[in-house]
């Protein structure tokens, strides 16, 4: 046979392959969909969402009634769809055409393994069973057919490699199929971007002393391709940056730390490599073991010897793959998903191991040219040698049956997620479509489904298509309630219970809202590539109990605040908020737990419907914001805190030292905080504060800061001399009577601070018999002053009156003695009364005994 029959055999094997392989991922697809054609990812609809609206005459547009956004982190991808939905390929139909695409785009890969071989004189049969290798590993046969750009950005790699080694400079030629491949590189996905420019390189290298320098600099049009995405971004969105990277990147964690970064990406970086070696990951194995090891041992014989791969090119090819391989894999390690999608962000470098594996196989066995014809035997008839034979034989068992093995097993997950596809996302979408009104607007998580077939305009609260979502979410669960609540979707179609990004903490609350519709899936282990769940819903939210948040506040607190008026309030969690008022915080303990929290709680102390949804912050550091002032009049500055842990922090304004805070340990209950920050501090209409964390028993968790503004007089006490005395004079106790009403002992306690208060003390009221007032008590009650809500250290100057109430149910008619108290509710330890300057009886065991009480009913 010569060399143009053996090609032919060649690509006619392929093709026989790829149409293989095309029918049976196909044949799954549409058993999936009963019919349809159904896709194993979400992603891959947000590109055909894009694709039909390019089709329309509305470029980058997602939901037709708002402006463009850069969601499609490929560029030409969306254009290719497109042209299949022009030529008929609508609504689901298009995953057909998206399947033909990521077909031919595995024959090309086939083909450019096989060229690839032959460019390092590697033996006929050899170059065959590289390009089969490829078509048969599972892994890559599963992304060609996935309907994403992951087929056609390998293929192009592959094909750039193959121009890069076939191009041998001669006067007045350019690289012309080098410079068409590095370009399509260049606008298929960021990471080609990357590697064409890197190609480019080498190739000026190569060539430098072969051309002239003027020719060169055709060299350049990949390089400006690296441009095109970004500017046309620019032009149509207003940013440069594809919102899903946003979403997606380790650089976007939120509280940002260098240190977790790096750690995140050397990680990331190690398991990559450990797992191309081995071929091995979570799901499996993705490539036959030996490739790895024969494709690293192979580029390093190269860069070292020069030896192997195509001729003369050995070292700067092998620098080629290297930089490709570190390029492509520093660029997925710095992203969250770096490991999803059964690794589609490493696809690209994964299809080079197969030609370097086939360039190390040929150099190992040295197979010289002589073994590449075939001997005649005595009957005319070609034969192989039998070492020949041998090597096949060898190569089938240690590489292609193991890739049959993978094949299968892809095949298979390719079933299950398509499946998912079918349980979840799809009925979710049909639902939508049929009972919703057509200008509903649907927040989702996963949102290409939705959209594309459920016709309704989406809130991504993911980020990818919706701007300025994906900043809400990388704050987690806190700012991702704070954007619905913004935005107020009329439905919420998404996870709930069991997701990882903290989505059950908003099914908590009312925001979801009872569930309209429920969708199940059978979740197999290990199969699931983040787009379902057991349990997905679509839910009409409830805001009720957002709209109070600047209005509702601590009965308590409300005394202090007479003659002042509501000046700013900063709303944490909110980005838009929190950028306003140059909101920032750190935290001690950076990656541990999510960086906001949502909370939907009623006050301790409140009167009326006090419930309350809002969104926090978890702080185990500091906080600092600026605030609208007028100049020279006090401010109170009102802090709606969940009492999660017992914490204590100190406030600064402008720098100087006002006072330090307590948050007593109430969980999921909303409690109010009071600062005075006296108008000596407040010299200009802007004024900065900081709360600082002084124990580290838990976060410090703040919602919202409201800012008053006034004359601050603090309230007179009702008599000149305490009844008692606790904390050297800091608490004064200045009345202190008891009532009864119906059941009911109700003492009415006036408490006065002239300021410096501290703790967390709470309130002891017990009942004695007359005449034994060291036996059990017969009646008590324990809770913090202000309605258990104002403990000491919280206490503005001035007088605080509390109400405390003892049951009387279980208590016989007689005369008792009513004593009270403060003390620690942590430690139990009571605080030592002033005896010197009491006007009651104050036993040793510091308690603070009244009149006698006499109930008789």
């Amino acid at each position: 046979m010569s060399t143009r029959q053996y090609n032919l055999a060649a690509w006619t094997l392929f093709c026989l392959m790829a149409g293989s392989v095309f029918v049976l991922y196909a044949s799954v697809s549409r058993a999936g969909g009963q019919g349809d054609w159904l896709m194993p990812l979400d992603d891959v609809y947000i590109h055909f969402q894009y694709a039909r609206q390019l089709a329309l005459g509305q470029p980058y547009v997602y939901n037709p009634d708002q402006p463009p956004t850069s969601g499609a982190t490929s560029f030409l991808y969306p254009y290719i769809l497109a042209f299949g939905y022009l030529i008929g390929f609508h609504d689901l139909a298009l995953g057909g055409w998206a399947m033909m695409v990521g077909v031919f785009a595995l024959l090309a890969s086939m083909q450019a393994v096989y060229r690839l071989g032959r460019a390092a004189h590697a033996p006929y049969w050899l170059c065959v069973l590289g390009g089969v290798t490829l078509g048969f590993t599972g892994s890559f046969a599963w992304h060609f057919m996935s309907g994403m750009e992951t087929g056609l950005i390998c293929a192009l790699a592959l094909w750039t490699l193959v121009c890069f080694v076939e191009f041998e400079p001669q006067e007045g030629q350019n690289p012309t199929s080098f410079i068409i491949c590095t370009t399509l590189l260049a606008l298929i996905r960021p990471e080609g971007s990357l590697m064409a420019v890197w190609a480019c390189l080498l190739m000026v290298a190569r060539l430098w002393r072969h051309i002239p320098k003027r020719r060169l600099f055709v060299l350049l049009i990949p390089v400006f391709a690296l441009g095109v995405q970004p500017l046309v971004n620019i032009l149509a969105t207003g940013s440069s940056v594809a919102s899903g990277n946003q979403s997606k990147s380790l650089f976007g964690l939120i509280p940002f730390d260098l240190s977790v970064v790096i750690g995140r990406i050397v990680e990331n970086l190690v398991r990559m490599l450990s797992e191309f070696f081995t071929g091995i990951g979570e799901h499996g194995a993705y490539l036959p073991f030996f490739i790895g090891p024969l494709a690293l041992v192979a580029v390093i014989g190269m860069l070292l010897t020069n030896k192997g791969g195509p001729s003369n090119k050995g070292r700067i090819t092998a620098l080629l793959i290297l930089g490709w391989w570190g390029i492509v894999a520093m660029a997925a390690a710095t992203l969250d998903t770096a490991f999803w999608h059964f690794k589609r962000y490493q696809m690209p470098i994964m299809v080079l191991f197969v030609p370097v594996a086939l360039w190390g196989i040929h150099t190992i066995v040295g197979l010289a040219a002589s073994y590449w014809t075939p001997e005649q035997g005595k009957n005319g008839r070609s034969m192989l040698r039998p070492y020949t034979l041998t090597l096949i034989g060898l190569y089938s068992i240690a590489i292609l049956l193991p890739a049959l093995g993978i094949f299968s097993h892809f095949l298979t997950l390719y079933a299950y997620n398509v499946g998912y596809v079918a349980s979840q996302p799809l009925p979710m979408a049909r639902w939508l479509a049929a009972n919703t009104p057509p200008d509903s607007v649907v927040a989702v998580h996963d949102t290409g489904m939705m959209r594309y077939m459920g016709g309704r305009t989406t809130l991504d609260i993911v980020g990818l298509t919706t701007p300025g979502a994906a900043d809400y979410w990388r704050n987690g669960p806190g700012a991702v309630a704070e954007f619905l609540m913004q935005n107020q979707p009329d439905y919420i179609a998404s996870y709930g219970k069991g997701h990882g990004y903290g989505l059950a903490l908003l099914a908590q609350t009312s925001l979801y809202g009872e569930p309209l519709a429920l969708f199940t899936a059978n979740i197999e282990p290990n199969t699931n590539v983040a787009l379902a769940a057991e349990t997905q819903g679509i839910y009409q939210p409830d805001y009720a109990a957002q709209a109070r948040r600047a209005e509702t506040l601590q009965t308590s607190v409300l005394p202090y605040l007479e003659g002042f008026t509501l000046v700013d309030e900063v709303n944490v969690a909110d980005s838009v908020s929190e950028k306003t008022h140059g909101y920032r915080w750190t935290s001690v303990r950076a990656g541990e737990g999510y960086p906001t929290d949502v909370l939907e709680a009623n006050y301790l102390d409140c009167v009326g419907d006090c419930l309350l949804r809002d969104g926090g912050r978890r702080i185990s550091g500091d906080e600092t914001f600026t605030v609208s002032v007028t100049p020279h009049q006090d401010v109170i500055l009102v802090t709606r805190v969940n009492g999660m842990s017992r914490i204590d922090y100190s406030v600064y304004a402008n720098e100087a030292f006002v006072g330090t805070r307590f948050v007593p340990r109430e969980r999921g209950r909303w409690i109010d905080v009071p600062t005075l920050i006296p108008a000596s501090l407040v010299t200009g209409d802007t004024l900065t504060i900081t709360t600082q964390v002084n124990s580290l028993e838990g976060d410090y968790l703040p919602y919202y800061h409201l800012v008053y503004q006034g004359t601050y007089t603090p309230a007179a006490p009702p008599s000149t001399e305490p009844l008692v005395t606790f904390q050297e004079g800091a608490i004064q106790v200045m009345q202190a009577q008891w009532r009864l009403e119906d059941s009911f002992l109700i003492l009415d306690l006036t408490w006065y601070t002239p300021a410096g208060a501290k703790g967390d003390d709470s309130v002891f009221v017990h009942l004695y018999p007359e005449n034994d007032e060291n036996a059990p008590q017969v009646a008590q009650t324990d809770t913090r002053p202000g309605g258990n809500a104002l403990p000491p250290e919280n206490w503005l100057p001035g007088t605080v009156s509390d109400t405390m109430t003892v049951n009387l149910d279980d208590v016989p008619d007689g005369r008792y003695k009513v004593a009270f108290g403060l003390y620690d509710p942590v430690t139990f330890g009571r605080l030592l009364p002033s005896v010197d300057t009491a006007r009651a009886q104050v036993s040793d065991d510091s308690r603070v005994f009244l009149d006698t009480v006499e109930i008789k009913r």
